[in-house]
């Protein structure tokens, strides 16, 4: 009963057994009060804690934003890795589009120096933060732009791909958040993981790390969104959900704990 019960709860977060997700959803008031904390309240983060942090740093200063918000999206957009080009043609560390970059004077082949494609993202960020003057919508413009300006006529709805955005990015910040108060070095993209599941959509994420959690203690999980094309040749979004280790024997030891734990082989 135990492992049909852990079947059908994996049956649900993965959409098998699914409910239709709106066309809008309502903006999470906690979350834009979190996020908005990190505007109000000056939070130090320990030097060398985050991959390219210098320059960070200096985006973060020249635009007047806080380092976490900040960090937190180039967490979620690329892990930190300057090579990132997605299927869309976004490039680097912050995922900037060609014809955005072209604003700030940079070109595609700019968005490959990790200084440069700070600067042109950050930038960007503050030109939408100097629109809405709220982080949670800002999230929301970086990734749908024109889509988002109808919330400053004082409406709370948002389409529901721009808010899983922020929903997502947040899930960064809160990383970005714990390595900065436990002054722990994380270098997001050298930590091995390996990946133990994906998902379309970041409730049936959550709803999965919670099971795992629950089922087995001590897992160093992780999330992060890759961009794909179906067989149609859409965009598409992949969650996947990344479970960090030291080495080979970790990992084994992990494997084993997780099958032992749900019934199930989730390591490739």
């Amino acid at each position: 009963m135990k492992l049909l019960s852990f079947f059908v709860s994996i049956l649900l977060v993965a959409g098998i057994i699914s409910t239709a997700h709106s066309v809008s959803s309502s903006v999470d008031e906690s979350i834009r009060q979190d996020i908005s904390l990190c505007f109000s309240e000056h939070m130090e983060i320990p030097d060398k804690t985050f991959k390219y942090q210098h320059e960070f740093e200096a985006a973060a200063e020249k635009y007047d934003l806080p380092l976490p918000f900040i960090l937190s999206v180039s967490r979620g957009e690329s892990f930190f890795d300057s090579a990132a080009v997605s299927s869309a043609g976004a490039i680097g560390l912050m995922q900037v589009m060609p014809g955005t970059a072209i604003r700030y004077g940079y070109s595609a082949n700019d968005l490959k120096n990790p200084k440069k494609n700070i600067d042109a993202g950050v930038h960007y960020l503050k030109d939408l933060y100097d629109e809405f003057q709220d982080p949670y919508l800002t999230l929301a413009g970086y990734y749908c732009g024109e889509n988002t300006r109808s919330l400053k006529n004082g409406s709370n709805k948002i389409r529901s791909d721009c808010d899983e955005y922020v929903r997502y990015i947040y899930t960064h910040f809160e990383q970005v958040m714990k390595f900065a108060k436990t002054g722990t070095k994380e270098y997001a993209s050298a930590i091995p993981n390996f990946e133990l599941a994906d998902f379309r959509h970041i409730s049936e994420v959550k709803n999965f790390m919670a099971l795992i959690r629950d089922k087995v203690d001590g897992l160093k999980l992780d999330m992060f969104r890759e961009e794909t094309k179906d067989t149609n040749g859409i965009i598409i979004f992949k969650y996947k959900v990344l479970v960090s280790f030291k080495n080979g024997k970790e990992k084994s030891t992990i494997c084993s704990k997780i099958e032992k734990e749900t019934g199930f082989k989730f390591c490739k």
